[in-house]
C-alpha cells in the first residue's frame, strides 16, 4: 500500500469513526452495544494504520522537534479521547465534562496529526 493510500485509508478511518459516533449519539442511553462496538474497533484500526504511515514517515526525515511535538500533541488526544469514550461508556465521568473532551480532542487529534503528516510528506519531497 502506497503512502498516498494509507493517508486516504487513515482519512476514511477518521471520518467513519466520527459518522458511527455521531450515529451513537443519536441511538440514545444506554449505548447500543453494537454501534459502540463498531465505532470503537474502526478507531482502534485508523489509530494502528496512522501509527504505521507515521513511523513509515519518520524514518525517511531528518529529525525536527515540531513534527515530534505535534505527533505527541496527537497522542495525547487520541489516549483522551480512548480514555472518556471509556469512562463515558461506563458513566464514570460527568457527561458534559466527557462530552467536552470528546469534542475537542479529535479536532486536536486532527490538526496535530495532519499537520504532522503533511510536513513529513513536504520533507520527503
Amino acid at each position: 500500500m502506497s503512502i498516498e493510500q494509507k493517508i486516504i485509508c487513515s482519512g476514511i478511518g477518521f471520518l467513519l469513526t466520527v459518522i458511527v459516533g455521531f450515529w451513537l449519539i443519536n441511538s440514545g442511553k444506554p449505548y447500543n452495544t453494537g454501534i459502540f462496538t463498531v465505532h470503537k474497533l474502526i478507531a482502534l484500526a485508523t489509530v494502528i494504520l496512522t501509527g504505521i504511515l507515521i513511523a513509515n514517515l519518520l524514518k525517511g526525515i531528518k529529525f525536527d522537534i515540531f513534527i515530534i511535538i505535534l505527533i505527541i500533541m496527537g497522542i495525547i488526544s487520541v489516549l483522551a479521547l480512548f480514555i472518556s469514550g471509556a469512562l463515558l461508556s461506563v458513566g464514570n465521568i460527568p457527561y458534559s465534562v466527557g462530552k467536552a473532551i470528546h469534542v475537542i480532542a479529535p479536532i486536536s487529534a486532527f490538526i496535530s496529526i495532519g499537520l504532522s503528516i503533511f510536513l513529513m510528506l513536504k520533507k520527503l519531497r
